[in-house]
């Protein structure tokens, strides 16, 4: 098969299938298009519509985003491969006509694909997906049309019943006509995405071309902790004697998906059953300002260098109303708001407190120059999850430490934050309000397992087991970073996490070493090479007693992730840029 000359491929429309798994039971396999969200297969939406003769050329980008295999099969049209990571295929390879080419981690396969496509004979309608049947049979399939040169309107789709067949309008995707990109490379791949549109991620800018890497990498990853900024919005807290409190706050999910993306917030499907008894009420006027009802937040407890608690804190209230999830009517829906009141006073403890010991970035090696919980765990100044908190001027903001996850064994790196939390123990160590109403939330809470260390890192932490089996990192204890359950905006998606924390039994090193997924957390509990735990954590080793469908979690954390990285497209952007020549292999 002839391959294209330099000219044609200057000239070629550039399109992008990056092949997705997603942990949900409702579509677990998915297709994004140029960038956009992943989608299973519906015969009526079209997602690419070259035109037959018209050009002459397209070059279809196929991206693996996971470590499965995926033998795509483009129907109707043979193309060529350009390129395999990055690099010409064999010379036998090279010339020879194909419709399927292997994405996956075997030797003969690719995170990253590039094929070059003519489209010559007939019209009409095909069809592009993965041969892995249970992933076919998921629908990681997607409808593409070659289109008469000149085409404007869309073919009909055909829906065959048993009493003959109907035709319905076809719906396209924005670029099935263009693509991404003209020329044979395309658009550079982005592996990071921001889920909240106001959210500045700091101290993390050579995230997308640096390694990785984990704990135990030989170069120790400079990406274990960075920083999010968000504008704080002032609103009005009333109690239930009607006092009126100026309060600053920011919102960073919401339970209904089109307010999501109109708001440009997360879009935390799981809150939408959070249990009233969990949520405190606000109202939202027209023009956008916002009250607040009920309690305001407890103080932030703290000790002074003497281990003593700061003068004049005041006690906090077992029944304190306050809660960051929020029942509002919006624009005539009632929906949930994860909206987190951050100060609520001039006082020491009427803020999330600032962490003075959060010294500079990178936190390298991890938990030194900005630890997770700060140098001592309730020290007024020497712990916390606030960097900066600006309330003054024309910027109110404020800027938070952002903490590296692993998830999907490896795929994904959530980076989340800690807000507030319950019980009270944890909100003295963390410095973040003490949300009583966290106990009520039940299954709308998903699960977080952090690590113990090898030995407690520092006199303050607590005396968790000196038995060197765990791995540092930059986890709260010193350990290994933690593992969520899930992360990403959607139906399940939730930003309420009932902590665990998992403690070796055997060296980690003589093991998987660093653990990067819930399933490969459980088979290693299952093993008895591990054990997980609730909290406290340094009072139940041996017990092995976490529950993962726990609906009465002792431990729970406000962690919403704003940042997220997806392991497979950071490799395959290597890839890119080595057959771009931008860097070396």
């Amino acid at each position: 098969l002839r391959r294209p000359s330099e000219e044609e491929l200057a000239n070629a429309t550039h399109r992008s299938f990056e092949f997705e798994r997603q942990p949900t039971d409702d579509k677990p396999w998915v297709i994004e298009t140029d960038g956009g969200k992943g989608i299973g297969m519906d015969p009526r939406r079209l997602s690419a519509a070259p035109s037959k003769d018209s050009n002459g050329l397209e070059v279809w980008r196929l991206i693996n985003s996971g470590t499965w295999s995926h033998p795509i099969h483009i129907h109707f049209e043979e193309g060529i491969i350009l390129r395999r990571n990055g690099k010409e295929p064999p010379e036998w390879e090279k010339w020879a006509r194909k419709d399927v080419y292997r994405l996956g981690p075997q030797e003969d396969s690719g995170d990253l694909i590039e094929v070059a496509l003519r489209f010559r004979e007939f019209a009409g309608t095909y069809m592009e997906h993965c041969h892995n049947t249970q992933h076919e049979d998921h629908a990681m399939l997607l409808r593409w049309d070659i289109e008469h040169p000149g085409q404007v309107k869309l073919m009909p789709t055909p829906i065959p019943t048993w009493d003959g067949v109907s035709y319905v309008d076809t719906v396209a995707l924005p670029t099935f006509r263009e693509g991404d990109d003209v020329g044979q490379f395309g658009p550079d791949l982005d592996p990071v995405s921001v889920w909240v549109k106001d959210a500045v991620i700091g101290e993390l800018d050579n995230v997308r071309d640096n390694p990785i890497g984990d704990a135990l990498s030989e170069i120790e990853p400079d990406n274990e902790r960075g920083t999010a900024t968000f504008p704080l919005t002032k609103g009005i807290n009333i109690d239930a004697n009607g006092k009126e409190t100026d309060v600053w706050y920011f919102l960073h999910d919401v339970s209904d998906k089109k307010l999501a993306d109109e708001l440009g917030l997360a879009w935390a499907g799981g809150l939408a059953n959070t249990p009233v008894a969990a949520t405190s009420e606000a109202t939202v006027s027209e023009t956008g300002q916002w009250t607040f009802h009920g309690d305001l937040p407890n103080p932030i407890w703290a000790h002074d260098n003497d281990t003593n608690p700061v003068e004049g804190l005041p006690e906090v209230d077992d029944n304190n109303t306050y809660s960051p999830l929020r029942r509002v009517n919006y624009a005539g829906k009632d929906v949930v708001f994860n909206a987190i009141i951050i100060k609520w006073g001039d006082k020491p403890w009427e803020h999330n407190r600032i962490d003075k010991s959060c010294l500079s970035f990178p936190d390298l090696p991890a938990n030194t120059t900005c630890p997770y919980n700060g140098n001592v765990w309730g020290g007024v100044n020497e712990s916390g999850h606030v960097v900066e908190l600006v309330t003054e001027g024309s910027n109110p903001h404020v800027t938070l430490k952002l903490h590296k996850s692993w998830s999907e064994e490896g795929d994904y790196l959530p980076f989340y934050m800690v807000l507030d939390t319950y019980p009270f123990g944890p909100s003295k160590t963390m410095g973040v309000p003490y949300v009583p109403k966290h106990q009520f939330l039940a299954g709308a809470v998903v699960p977080l397992i952090q690590f113990l260390p090898p030995a407690p890192i520092r006199p303050s932490y607590p005396p968790t087991p000196a038995d060197g089996n765990g791995v540092l990192g930059g986890g709260p204890f010193g350990s290994q970073v933690g593992v969520p359950s899930y992360f990403m905006p959607e139906e399940t998606y939730s930003p309420m996490w009932h902590i665990g924390f998992a403690h070796w039994l055997t060296p980690a090193t003589d093991s998987v070493g660093v653990v990067k997924g819930l399933k490969q957390l459980k088979e290693l509990r299952a093993e008895g090479k591990l054990e997980i735990i609730e909290w406290p954590a340094a009072k139940n080793p041996g017990t092995n007693g976490y529950d993962f469908n726990n609906l009465n979690s002792p431990h729970v954390v406000n962690c919403p992730t704003p940042f997220t990285i997806d392991a497979a497209i950071h490799r395959a952007r290597k890839f890119d840029k080595i057959g771009k020549g931008e860097i070396e292999n």
